[in-house]
């Protein structure tokens, strides 16, 4: 269900791909290499969504470090993986199809939303209850707020996910 995957150099010029023209600008590659350059995400770094030319919604860059036997990096590898395939993954967890289920970063850009049939990313959720007065207590927990998505008040749960700097919000 990947859009594409392609691995880049340490200039972040393309090297191999499983698509002609896969859509990622420079500078996400760029952000890509230095995040793991700084061992700011060793194994693995979820970026902001982007639009995909070919994909019907946005796509989420995936990334590892092309690893020498010494440690030291010598490209990436970036798959390309649109938003609805992390947002069925959670309904497939059987969920159900009424609960809003939300894949957030820690820097409260969404990666991944779906309510019913709807899929979005992109939204910004730093200045929202979660990312002002929840997430600084726990990894976990829940708390009551007004659903932005309807403006019914309701109980969310959510998680941190401690390898990965994603909150998953349901």
């Amino acid at each position: 269900q990947l859009h594409s995957l392609a691995a880049y150099d340490l200039d972040g010029q393309l090297v191999a791909a499983t698509v002609l023209h896969p859509v990622l600008p420079e500078l996400k590659i760029k952000d890509h290499l230095t995040s793991h350059a700084k061992n700011l995400y060793p194994d693995l770094f979820i970026d902001k969504p982007v639009q995909c030319q070919t994909a019907t919604n946005s796509c989420i860059p995936v990334s590892m470090p092309l690893e020498r036997p010494d440690g030291a990096i010598d490209g990436v590898i970036v798959a390309l993986i649109p938003t609805e395939v992390f947002a069925n993954y959670f309904r497939q967890l059987h969920l159900g199809d009424d609960k809003l289920i939300v894949m957030t970063g820690t820097d409260g850009i969404i990666r991944a939303r779906q309510y019913h049939d709807k899929i979005s990313s992109g939204g910004d959720l730093t200045n929202s209850q979660l990312f002002r007065t929840e997430l600084p207590k726990a990894l976990s927990g829940r708390y009551y707020a007004t659903a932005i998505t309807d403006g019914i008040p309701r109980f969310f749960t959510y998680v941190s996910m401690l390898d990965y700097p994603l909150v998953i919000l349901v």
